[in-house]
């Protein structure tokens, strides 16, 4: 497993999201970074637990993420296991062309023998959009998401993840974006948000 370095903040859903990109982008320039824009992409998700809800409890996600394309990934379905809390995360994740059963998530995954018998829990759609900033051998994956569950509720989060180089540069940027433009930041992992908005 390896650890996962992001921090993430709450973003209202009223809130227009081309200009807090740009101010987002205004704040990680005076950083000093170069912003290196991607395609807003969608992905379907789909959280998995066991009949008593062990990884809510535990602060775990068993999740499957559908909807890449092979071309540009290691495959066409990312399966994760993150465990931990929001600031000290771990991750360990499988792509595969194929969807996985039970057994073979639960072996890729590497997951504890309390994860026999998996249910999917909730699903969910999500927008992506991207922007990869860099500075000095740093590289953050910044990500301004918008989640859809099935049914209808949705909730976004703005994240920002330390893929290479110092995670304090990550931590401090996160600050400085949440101070100026008033973003609260989250402990909540998105699988129990995703639960507790459904009233699970």
């Amino acid at each position: 497993m390896y650890r996962e370095k992001e921090v993430k903040y709450d973003v209202a859903l009223e809130r227009d999201e081309a200009k807090l990109l740009r101010d987002v982008e205004r704040i990680v320039l005076e950083f000093g970074f170069s912003i290196v824009p991607k395609e807003s992409v969608t992905r379907r998700y789909e959280y998995f637990d066991t009949r008593e809800l062990y990884a809510m409890h535990h602060s775990e996600t068993v999740r499957k993420i559908s909807e890449f394309t092979p071309a540009s990934e290691k495959g066409k379905f990312r399966y994760d296991y993150k465990k931990g809390l929001i600031t000290e995360r771990y991750e360990e994740n499988y792509w595969s062309n194929r969807e996985l059963n039970e057994e073979e998530m639960r072996r890729r995954l590497k997951l504890p023998e309390v994860y026999d018998g998996l249910e999917v829990k909730a699903r969910a759609s999500t927008r992506h959009t991207k922007r990869v900033l860099q500075k000095n051998g740093t590289r953050i994956e910044l990500a301004l998401d918008h989640f859809t569950l099935e049914g209808g509720l949705q909730f976004k989060e703005l994240e920002l993840e330390c893929k290479n180089g110092d995670d304090v540069k990550n931590e401090r940027l996160g600050r400085r974006i949440s101070d100026v433009l008033g973003l609260v930041r989250l402990e909540e992992q998105k699988y129990t948000r995703v639960m507790r908005m459904r009233g699970g």
